[in-house]
């Protein structure tokens, strides 16, 4: 049988000059295995085929990735067919429209309290991105939740939190001394 199959006929070529490894790829009948499992061309039309068959009938169910992959895994092989099993789950319509989601919804929303004194609870955040400015590139932003009162203290990257802590004391313990007294 002469194939036209590129793919068939190399890996051919290759089986008859004892390239490939007899430990993976066997040849019976006409076709070869590779550990055991009947291959396939990535390319061929096939493998979409196989994909239907072991996802969207009745037998598959429209199951997830891990039980179509096994179900797969156990009869045919081609390069790739992990991500092409996730793919092709991935685009199921009839997946997308009846995924459930596995969380519990977030509820409403609920307001923090309001602080009594000053400095009691603050807010901080980075801004990042910035173009360098005496060497530093983020903005270290802290906001007493009180006052509404912002400071802005610049920082340059990598920061871990033992700089950032440094920073926030550095700056803030001549202000803190100043409101207790």
């Amino acid at each position: 049988m002469v194939s036209t199959d590129v793919f068939f006929s190399d890996l051919e070529s290759r089986w008859n000059a004892g390239l490939l490894d007899t430990t993976k790829y066997q040849k019976k009948n006409g076709l070869f295995y590779y550990k055991g499992r009947i291959l396939i061309n990535p390319s061929a039309s096939l493998t979409q085929l196989l994909l239907s068959e072991h996802h969207d009938t009745p037998v598959g169910g429209h199951s997830g990735y891990e039980k179509t992959y096994q179900r797969l895994n156990r009869v045919v092989y081609w390069q790739g067919m992990k991500n092409s099993v996730k793919k092709y789950i991935r685009e199921c319509d009839i997946c997308q429209r009846s995924k459930y989601e596995t969380t519990r919804p977030a509820g409403l929303l609920q307001p923090l309290p309001i602080p009594e004194h000053v400095w009691e609870d603050i807010s901080m955040d980075f801004i990042e991105g910035l173009p360098k400015s005496w060497g530093k590139s983020v903005i270290f932003v802290i906001v007493d939740r009180l006052t509404k009162f912002a400071h802005f203290l610049p920082l340059s990257h990598p920061y871990t939190a033992r700089t950032v802590a440094a920073t926030f004391l550095d700056k803030f313990t001549v202000y803190m001394e100043c409101l207790k007294a």
